[in-house]
């Protein structure tokens, strides 16, 4: 029996047949107080829907800028919300991530470049190699330009300061001119800090031979190797 007729059967057995509510009580199999309840109002008001509170209410304001902030597995979000107190289960944290993760987006950056504009600078591991009794890692150094393709390669023991000059002198050498810009990674040898907040601290012996050779080193963002627009070699 639905709530508004319960309401409607008591109070029409309270004030055609005049029973009382332990005798409505009676008839009607239901509780005196639920009896009296109802009796209490002439109008029948439905009860209150209880609102059901969730343990992961009070982090989802959180959750949200931390997956606009960076793409964030589920199990990461869980690990950093558990630190600050979040005591519910994972499963739940993982429908609530699926549910308001911001979609992701077609990127519709397209680089071009002109001859003798730029060149974009790559380390690589090649693997180990036997040098006397020792294994060693061996290096790539990799210079490519960015309007032709053309590309000098270099293999160097170590990722120095001056193996990075050298192998920049080489590849001029090589290329029989100079570019305008060089575009590099974050790597200590060209760039001693990043910040998303400010301008880059370059290197400052890679500084000076940028100005010597008269080219501009263009760093990649923090993190964000994909900005010069192609993929990096693969040497091996």
């Amino acid at each position: 029996m639905s709530t508004y007729n319960k309401h409607r059967l008591i109070h029409e057995l309270a004030e055609d047949e005049g029973l009382n509510a332990t005798q409505i009580s009676g008839r009607l199999n239901i509780s005196t107080k639920t009896v009296n309840r109802h009796l209490k109002t002439a109008r029948h008001s439905p009860p209150e829907r209880r609102v059901r509170h969730l343990k992961i209410d009070p982090y989802k304001k959180q959750i949200k800028q931390l997956l606009e902030r960076h793409e964030y597995t589920a199990v990461q979000v869980f690990q950093m919300i558990k630190a600050e107190g979040y005591s519910g289960c994972e499963s739940m944290l993982r429908d609530y991530v699926a549910m308001v993760r911001p979609r992701r987006q077609t990127p519709y950056l397209t680089l071009n470049f002109e001859s003798g504009q730029t060149a974009q600078v790559d380390f690589a591991e090649c693997g180990l190699l036997n040098v006397g009794e020792d294994r060693r890692k061996l290096y790539a150094f990799v210079m490519s330009l960015c309007y032709s393709r053309m590309i000098f390669v270099k293999f160097i023991m170590r990722q120095s300061t001056e193996h990075f000059l050298q192998c920049h002198r080489e590849a001029f050498e090589y290329f029989k001119g100079v570019v305008k810009e060089v575009m590099v990674d974050n790597c200590k040898v060209a760039v001693i800090r990043s910040s998303s907040f400010g301008p880059p601290q370059i290197n400052e012996r890679y500084a000076d031979c940028a100005t010597h050779y008269g080219f501009k080193v263009m760093p990649c963002g923090a993190r964000k190797p994909f900005e010069k627009g192609y993929a990096k070699l693969d040497i091996m």
